[in-house]
């Protein structure tokens, strides 16, 4: 399985947000995406689940044109975790998670149907959080029913939007160390945007830094996070160094322009 995003553009109006995005991700990698507020990072996710119709240019799964799949078959393909799920239903928490094998519903039994569910929701350690009101839930917990809700979708490809923003550091690792390991044991492609780059270091494959809606860094964790490109992006001085082997990034001051 291979994911191609050629020439991407996208634009609000007149208002160009993505330009000229290239990159290729393969089955089984952790990719992270970075970036300052508003370079376009939910805008690039959005593309890729076919939310967003590009302006130009073309993303591919195994070299299929997303623009030329049906929302079915882009599910069957990939699960798509947004950064706020909205209180709108009354939904039992199984039941929210439940939503998530749609697709599979006249393939499997109920029973079986239901036990994925149930595994989606001890991935997450919040298999008593099941006959809860999702309303009535935290928004960390929440956020992790909507994890637990692309689990169950049994995609090849999970796309997280800052899925971790409203978690605490425990359960931060938690669903990073869970993230990790569907990507290293089962092959599953995640592409996950995050703002904390020592989380992004210790757990991507690959960083994409995304400045202005450009792609201003593209590679491992070594190459991507070095002094000179969280100055020049994020216009901080910083000081870096190692654990397990992986950059480490110390904040020291805002940059003097």
């Amino acid at each position: 399985m291979e994911i191609r995003v050629n020439n991407l553009e996208f634009a609000y109006s007149s208002e160009k947000i993505l330009k000229d995005i290239n990159f290729t991700v393969v089955k089984g990698q952790c990719v992270s995406i970075l970036g300052p507020n508003g370079a376009g990072k939910s805008t690039l996710i959005k593309c890729m689940d076919g939310l967003l119709k590009c302006k130009k240019g073309e993303i591919e799964i195994d070299g299929n044109k997303l623009s030329e799949m049906s929302r079915e078959d882009i599910a069957k393909k990939i699960a798509y975790v947004p950064q706020v799920t909205a209180s709108i239903f009354p939904l039992k928490v199984f039941d929210m998670v439940l939503l998530g094998r749609r697709l599979h519903m006249n393939l499997k039994s109920k029973k079986e149907n239901h036990l994925e569910v149930l595994k989606a929701l001890k991935k997450l350690s919040i298999e008593h959080l099941a006959m809860k009101n999702f309303n009535q839930l935290s928004g960390g917990q929440k956020q992790k029913v909507v994890i637990a809700r692309a689990l169950a979708q049994e995609t090849e490809i999970l796309l997280l939007d800052e899925a971790i923003s409203n978690l605490d550091i425990r359960h931060q690792l938690e669903v990073m160390e869970l993230v990790k390991n569907l990507s290293a044991e089962f092959g599953i492609t995640v592409i996950m945007i995050l703002h904390d780059l020592n989380i992004a270091s210790r757990f991507s494959d690959k960083i994409i830094i995304l400045n202005d809606g450009e792609i201003s860094a593209n590679g491992d964790a070594k190459e991507v996070l070095t002094k000179e490109n969280i100055s020049s992006i994020y216009g901080i001085e910083s000081y870096i160094t190692k654990i397990e082997d992986k950059p480490h990034i110390v904040p020291l001051k805002i940059r003097k322009i």
